[in-house]
């Protein structure tokens, strides 16, 4: 054979000894050697998989400055667009109010005149000072420091004065050919509950006053409906211009309007339906909208209330 040499298996033997334990290190080498390799790719692999996650998250967190940006940008811009609807609100009324007081000092005015400027001095004297009630409100509510008082009384009665005091005031309801009703179906006539009246009252006026603003003609409905034990369904609704469905999340955000031409045509602060939401949440209760354009929208609230 290969390892028999001159007849001396002795020899042979060693050589083949020789043999296998040069093909054993080898072996051994190249386990080792592949060993080592696949742990080397491993550890690869596992940096790699760290590596992305460290990206993922490095990707995720410049989404969330982004979006923070954003937000802030965005939050400047209705700052910066609420001042100058502010500053318009305030300045409009102030003007005419401030015009029409000069206009009384003339020595030879009329009576008919003076009793007519005067008229607008009251009006634009109240228009300013819904303005500032407005920002008193929404700067209570945002800071915590509304609260909510509950009184006892009757729901007929307070709801027969919310409707009387709205078509006192001069929302050109007879201009505009507008019918007011009130459905009450809350209580009984001498039943007596404990509920917040005063931020109720706040409420309807100024769902009221939207109604009256953006409806052109029709109708204006107050509705009350006592849904299950110790809660009122509220509803106001009106046969208005009617809000898009894209823009019935931003109105009750503060200083937001449907669209600058709302506000164009329309004019407020944007303030309103903010308050009403902020309002009904602190007594734990819902406020949501159901609108079709052209033919009007209905807002509704709940609030509780316990029997007295």
């Amino acid at each position: 054979g290969p390892f028999v040499m001159d007849g001396d298996w002795h020899v042979s033997v060693l050589l083949l000894q020789s043999f296998l334990l040069v093909a054993t290190i080898s072996i051994l080498i190249s386990a080792a050697v592949s060993n080592e390799r696949r742990t080397n790719e491993r550890q690869l692999m596992s940096q790699a998989l760290q590596l992305q996650q460290a990206n993922q998250s490095l990707i995720s967190a410049m989404n969330h400055l982004n979006e923070a940006r954003n937000k802030a940008e965005e939050s400047d811009q209705l700052k910066s667009a609420f001042l100058r609807n502010l500053s318009h609100e305030i300045r409009t009324p102030m003007n005419a109010v401030l015009g029409f007081a000069e206009l009384l000092e003339r020595p030879n005015l009329r009576g008919d005149k003076r009793e007519a400027f005067m008229k607008l001095i009251r009006e634009r004297s109240k228009v300013l000072l819904g303005t500032l009630n407005d920002i008193l409100y929404i700067s209570m509510i945002t800071s915590g420091q509304m609260s909510s008082v509950t009184t006892v009384g009757s729901m007929d009665d307070f709801l027969q004065r919310v409707l009387e005091k709205f078509k006192s005031e001069d929302n050109h309801l007879e201009d505009k050919n507008i019918s007011v009703t009130l459905t009450n179906e809350c209580s009984m006539p001498d039943r007596h509950i404990a509920a917040d009246f005063n931020n109720l009252q706040q409420v309807l006026a100024n769902l009221l006053a939207n109604a009256a603003k953006f409806t052109q003609e029709g109708y204006i409905q107050i509705k009350c409906v006592e849904q299950h034990s110790h809660e009122f369904l509220f509803s106001v609704s009106d046969s208005g211009i009617g809000i898009p469905a894209e823009q019935r999340d931003l109105i009750f955000k503060p200083f937001r309007h449907g669209s600058q031409e709302i506000h164009q045509n329309y004019g407020g602060t944007g303030l309103g339906l903010a308050i009403c939401k902020g309002l009904v949440e602190l007594w734990n209760g819902r406020i949501w909208i159901e609108s079709q354009m052209g033919k009007g929208t209905v807002f509704y609230f709940t609030m509780p209330f316990v029997p007295a």
